[in-house]
């Protein structure tokens, strides 16, 4: 068995009696061979609490998983243990961003390293966050640089911007019911705007080309 300490000694019987060697200690190692991390990770079916989680893995390596996931402003990671690929999380928050990873639980008794980070936005809950989520309009998107943000429904009381890892870039303070932002600086790529307004707030999904 891997990881495992061992004490054995050797002994001789002779008409005379039974003599005993010097007691000796081993630790077996780990079990040789790879475990690889999951890869293609999606997640889809997304609605307010709820988001379907899929990967692949390389045929026969593994049946179980860990899925790693958290709020994006969180700083320690939730865990489950799942056999079922595709797996749906379920009790999550309403208009939140996510980050997620998978690490395989391979037959050989190893753990793989964790699969790229992704990153997923819940859905607003109910009507009232889908009006507001409907009454704030980025455009254009995708963008090549300057993004025009506007409210129809009040003012907006500041706008973030967060990379697809989490982390929050950018912060402005706004009152009023548009506000300019400007992204020519930034990397190609997918950025989430959470726009504060005086009757909520509402996350939308930019595209930096």
């Amino acid at each position: 068995m891997a990881n495992t300490y061992h004490t054995f000694r050797a002994f001789a019987t002779t008409p005379s009696g039974t003599t005993y060697g010097t007691e000796l200690n081993f630790i077996t190692l780990n079990q040789e061979g790879t475990c690889p991390a999951p890869t293609d990770v999606l997640a889809d079916s997304i609605t307010e609490t709820t988001a379907k989680i899929s990967w692949t893995q390389e045929n026969g390596t593994a049946s179980s998983w860990n899925i790693l996931y958290k709020e994006s402003t969180a700083a320690n990671w939730n865990t489950l243990t799942t056999s079922d690929n595709p797996h749906t999380l379920t009790g999550l928050s309403p208009e939140t961003v996510y980050l997620l990873q998978v690490k395989a639980r391979c037959h050989n008794g190893l753990m793989s390293e964790p699969s790229p980070t992704i990153s997923f936005a819940t859905l607003p809950d109910g009507i009232h966050h889908y009006a507001l989520n409907n009454s704030v309009t980025v455009y254009p998107n995708p963008t090549t640089g300057l993004v025009l943000i506007k409210n129809e429904e009040g003012r907006m009381k500041n706008v973030e911007v967060y990379d697809v890892f989490g982390k929050l870039l950018n912060v402005m303070s706004v009152n009023d019911h548009t506000a300019n932002l400007d992204l020519s600086g930034y990397a190609k790529g997918t950025y989430f705007v959470r726009v504060t307004t005086e009757k909520g707030v509402v996350t939308k999904r930019v595209v930096k080309q």
